[in-house]
């Protein structure tokens, strides 16, 4: 009984000693560089916006309805560049009735946290289901938007597009390593 219950107490251990060494889940690449010199990005922010503005003022996207009473803020950021690289911001009808911030900008705290990464994941569970999300990104029904974006700039880094996953882009954690 004696032995068994030290053999438990030492187990119970175990995952605080795994854990010091544990490597992040997904691939590690150093940050993306001189995003704010790139004609590409520059191109798809400009897309998303009127996007934006267009889901905001129909009420309506391709992705369901879109309710414009809301306040919203959407900020893009490089760690080489000292501004964002994209600021959105909607401030809706409803604070109009709310003590406190009346207009949406950069110093706006919204309590809920950043939900960036999971209405990502949500958007490509919506347009695609989950079928492809263990398939490797140069498949045929990914590797032209891939190939693409290869092509038309020069990029710091070279990544091995064939061995990224799209779940891997649920564990994006570019730039950072242990310890956080």
């Amino acid at each position: 009984m004696r032995r068994s219950m030290a053999q438990f107490s030492l187990l119970s251990l175990l995952p605080f000693t795994s854990a010091i060494n544990c490597p992040l889940s997904g691939a590690v690449f150093p940050p993306p560089t001189h995003l704010a010199n790139s004609s590409t990005l520059a191109s798809a922010l400009h897309n998303l916006t009127s996007l934006i503005n267009d889901g905001f003022s129909t009420g309506n996207s391709t992705h369901g309805p879109v309710d414009p009473s809301g306040a919203n803020a959407v900020q893009t950021f490089s760690l080489d560049f000292d501004t964002a690289l994209f600021e959105y911001y909607h401030d809706g009808t409803t604070l109009s009735n709310v003590s406190g911030v009346q207009k949406v900008d950069g110093d706006s705290i919204f309590r809920i946290g950043s939900i960036s990464k999971l209405v990502s994941v949500y958007m490509l569970l919506i347009e695609i289901g989950d079928r492809y999300w263990d398939t490797k990104i140069t498949n045929s029904k990914c590797s032209k938007v891939v190939q693409d974006s290869i092509s038309t700039e020069s990029y710091s880094i070279q990544m091995p597009c064939c061995m990224v996953m799209l779940s891997d882009s649920t564990r994006e954690l570019r730039g950072c390593t242990i310890p956080f």
